[in-house]
């Protein structure tokens, strides 16, 4: 079995959109306490939604943990989710031993870790990832609704944010060592005729060309990686253009494949890189086909202190 996370950096922002900081929220909350109430809570009460037209529920299996002095909060969310028929079945004999049917809630443990600067607007949060068990969203959701319940709401709105934090140092490792295999690169011009795509002519701004190179094994990469590592290096906002050998593009993706991870990388748009990450190599112990809390910990404080 495979075991992945997902980093994120959060933020609480007020209705014109500025951070707080996390120690000084409106009303002199801190944010460490806040999420502490928020734990509380789902675990009291079982949240209940529904999510791209499937049923689903969101709480704690246990009470969380704190540790006031690192200011971190980590636990094991409970996240069910409605989804296709499924037949429990006897590993020896493969009989069925009970079936799960479209309407109840196939349930998962995600192991979660809280990282709460007291003097910065950004925290991080590391939140385990299993098969159609993403919680970001559901989560989102569930401390936005305590959120209103608490009065934040109106003049005095706040909303809570997760936003992507890839781990940069995993990434680089990707593409010094990683299986180039392939590249798009986009235009957001698109022609009206064959012949102008064929000339490349194209004037029109109602949709994007996209020229994609698919590497087969064995194919000289080392040239385009040298390229591609150059132009994901430079910083790029708004409408800048990618200048390859005198070609412009308005992005380019590329995707790399290393230790039976695939990752695809965006050179204009870097928000859009997943920051997913497979930790099986760093697992020693499991208990009963979960990472114990206690080794989560140190997980997901060596994976933040690599993107903080």
């Amino acid at each position: 079995m495979n075991y992945k996370v997902s980093t994120f950096k959060f933020f609480v922002s007020n209705r014109s959109g500025e951070k707080h900081f996390l120690a000084n929220l409106p009303g002199n909350l801190d944010f460490q306490d806040l999420f502490e109430e928020f734990c509380k809570d789902i675990f009291s009460n079982t949240k209940r939604f529904n999510e791209n037209g499937k049923d689903k529920s969101f709480t704690l299996r246990n009470p969380h943990k704190i540790n006031k002095e690192k200011r971190c909060v980590f636990g094991r969310f409970g996240a069910g989710t409605t989804g296709d028929p499924v037949d429990i079945n006897d590993p020896e004999t493969n009989q069925t031993n009970y079936s799960v049917n479209s309407l109840e809630l196939q349930d998962r443990v995600l192991n979660f870790y809280a990282q709460i600067p007291k003097n910065k607007q950004e925290g991080y949060i590391v939140l385990q990832r299993k098969s159609t068990h993403s919680i970001q969203k559901s989560l989102e959701d569930c401390f936005n609704s305590f959120l209103l319940r608490k009065g934040f709401e109106g003049e005095n709105k706040i909303r809570f944010k997760l936003a992507s934090a890839p781990n940069f140092k995993l990434m680089e490792k990707m593409m010094n060592n990683g299986d180039l295999k392939e590249v798009h690169l986009h235009r957001n011009l698109i022609p009206t005729s064959f012949s102008e795509l064929f000339e490349d002519s194209s004037n029109s701004s109602l949709g994007t060309t996209i020229t994609q190179l698919k590497f087969n094994k064995g194919a000289v990469k080392a040239n385009i990686k040298k390229v591609l590592s150059n132009i994901y290096g430079k910083s790029y906002t708004g409408d800048d253009q990618i200048e390859i050998d005198g070609n412009f593009y308005d992005e380019v993706t590329f995707t790399f494949y290393l230790d039976k991870v695939t990752k695809t990388f965006y050179v204009n748009d870097k928000s859009k890189i997943r920051s997913e990450i497979d930790i099986t190599s760093m697992v020693d112990n499991i208990d009963q086909g979960e990472i114990p809390l206690d080794e989560f910990v140190k997980i997901s404080e060596k994976l933040i202190s690599e993107i903080a």
